[in-house]
């Protein structure tokens, strides 16, 4: 079995972090024409994708450190080093030398276009924009790998025996029948609302259809038919049975 070509491993070298500045550069400028811009715009996308993926670099990569918990993997100064070099790419020179600044030699104003007035409101905006382009970057990778993901998915589904998609396929529904039966066990064994108490035996109906869940669940253990087993069935007896106060434990043939 042949094995799985290695992720290349994270570089945040200086060479390839220019490569990046200058790849975005280009991917940020706009031609004279609505048709040259969308084929100019779609290549340098394409570009700047495939450099960060040389690079190592994944969407999270471009999510701050301090929201590791939605998916920053980067260090803080990995990161830094990373917006930084975003940043070059594209902001005209006077932005990045205001973004280089040390925030309290700059004279206190507000934020006014062009921008590039070297005071504290204007380096602010520069800092959000900066904020911003991570994101987008973040956006672009992430589009990127869901669409190369498919595309692998895609090729392990076509490479499937047909036994076993019909197998998957016949899973799925017996999933649903099973979802549906936990459900309606539920609803005849919950206590009727208001002063009218229910016109059925709660306790015959909910045996017949428990026995019904356990006839469902054990015949899906034949290797002929779906695989569904205990996980599924107990998963679903949780989503639609326990945590509605009625208690049920299913008996696998």
């Amino acid at each position: 079995m042949a094995k799985s070509k290695a992720k290349p491993a994270r570089t945040l070298a200086a060479k390839a972090l220019a490569v990046l500045s200058t790849l975005i550069s280009a991917m940020s400028k706009k031609d004279d024409t609505f048709a040259k811009a969308e084929a100019s715009t779609r290549e340098a996308r394409k570009s700047v994708v495939q450099h960060c993926r040389e690079m190592g670099l994944t969407s999270s990569d471009f999510v701050a450190p301090k929201k590791a918990g939605k998916g920053g993997t980067l260090t803080p100064m990995q990161y830094d080093v990373l917006k930084a070099s975003v940043a070059k790419g594209y902001f005209s020179a006077k932005a990045i030398a205001m973004l280089q600044a040390v925030p309290a030699s700059l004279p206190k104003g507000e934020a006014i276009a062009p921008y590039l007035a070297r005071n504290t409101g204007n380096r602010r905006y520069w800092v959000q924009q900066t904020g911003s382009r991570m994101n987008d970057l973040k956006g672009l990778l992430a589009r990127s790998e869901a669409k190369l993901q498919a595309e692998k998915d895609a090729a392990k589904e076509a490479k499937k025996p047909q036994a076993k998609k019909d197998q998957e396929e016949r899973t799925s529904e017996d999933i649903t029948v099973v979802n549906a039966l936990t459900n309606v066990y539920y609803l005849v064994m919950k206590k009727a609302s208001g002063s009218i108490p229910n016109s059925w035996d709660a306790d015959a109906v909910g045996e017949l259809i428990k026995e019904a869940i356990a006839e469902v669940g054990g015949s899906m253990k034949a290797s002929q038919r779906s695989m569904i087993g205990d996980t599924e069935l107990k998963e679903s007896l949780k989503k639609n049975v326990t945590d509605k106060g009625v208690k049920y434990t299913p008996k696998s043939k």
